[in-house]
């Protein structure tokens, strides 16, 4: 399907996936720049119809395709998603580098005639991909991916990169001294979805458990301490990190959950914090 300009794919029951080579189907240069020109040449629904078709050809894969080493580092088709994942932090700028009359555009205008639905798929083009790729990711680990070969594919990883960019997709990572302003999560809590997943297929302790950061803070802190500074902030999609904290307190030891952060706060701090704000309210 990719290697079609947009306006010469078929329509409708006409259109079938196919692909070529695994690298190709999850490159995020390459599908984020592909939805784009498809929401400008046909529009959103457009878009997803044909993503639809990208989630089913990946979920038809073999559980012996899925789990299959790549490389010397034990990397499967596991680590391509999370780089897949990742990439959705630049898609405004793999749109804008996709579209050849960007720099001639007026910035923020209401109208654009050359797309398809008039208007430049911006957030909600971005609320899809999120949606699209999570989720194809979080069950592909629930039905295809083997416990052994998940511990195995994290295990030789850098345990503190690791951690980095998992935590990053549940939260995000905040900006310098302050908590309040995190960038880089998965929207809708599928980052917290996505890592209970993960955990329940063998993931390595040493990827979700411990402390680290700038706020030296375990991930249970890490979610909770934005959350109980500003609980008037609490949106729909905070339930799955809500489930991921009762889901992570099940494991962790009383010194884990007994842990200070710089701050001199412990997870339970930041319950109680949040709790009686929300009575107050």
């Amino acid at each position: 399907v990719f290697c079609f300009p947009p306006e010469e794919l078929p329509s409708g029951d006409d259109l079938k996936f196919s692909f070529q080579n695994l690298e190709e189907l999850l490159d995020p240069k390459l599908l984020i720049g592909y939805a784009f020109k498809l929401c400008k040449h046909g529009g959103q629904a457009w878009c997803e119809s044909v993503f639809s078709l990208w989630t089913s050809a990946l979920l038809s894969l073999s559980s012996n395709q899925v789990n299959a080493v790549e490389n010397i580092l034990g990397h499967t088709l596991l680590n391509r998603c999370f780089v897949l994942l990742q990439g959705l932090d630049e898609a405004e700028d793999l749109m804008r580098a996709a579209d050849p009359e960007f720099a001639n555009r007026i910035q923020w205008a209401d109208w654009y005639e050359d797309f398809y639905d008039k208007h430049w798929p911006g957030e909600t083009i971005q609320d899809f991909l999120h949606k699209t790729f999570a989720s194809m990711t979080i069950e592909l680990v629930r039905r295809k991916a083997d416990p052994h070969r998940v511990e195995e594919s994290f295990r030789h990883m850098n345990k503190h990169r690791v951690k980095s960019d998992l935590w990053k997709l549940v939260q995000g990572h905040p900006y310098g001294c302050s908590r309040l302003r995190n960038d880089g999560a998965l929207r809708f809590g599928l980052g917290a979805d996505l890592l209970m997943a993960l955990i329940d297929k063998g993931l390595p302790r040493c990827c979700w458990a411990g402390h680290w950061g700038p706020f030296n803070d375990n991930l249970l802190q890490h979610i909770m301490a934005p959350l109980a500074a500003v609980p008037g902030d609490w949106e729909p999609e905070d339930g799955a990190k809500a489930e991921l904290c009762i889901f992570l307190a099940e494991r962790f030891s009383l010194e884990e959950l007994c842990h200070q952060a710089t701050d001199g706060q412990i997870a339970f701090s930041h319950a109680e914090e949040f709790c009686a704000a929300w009575a107050a309210d």
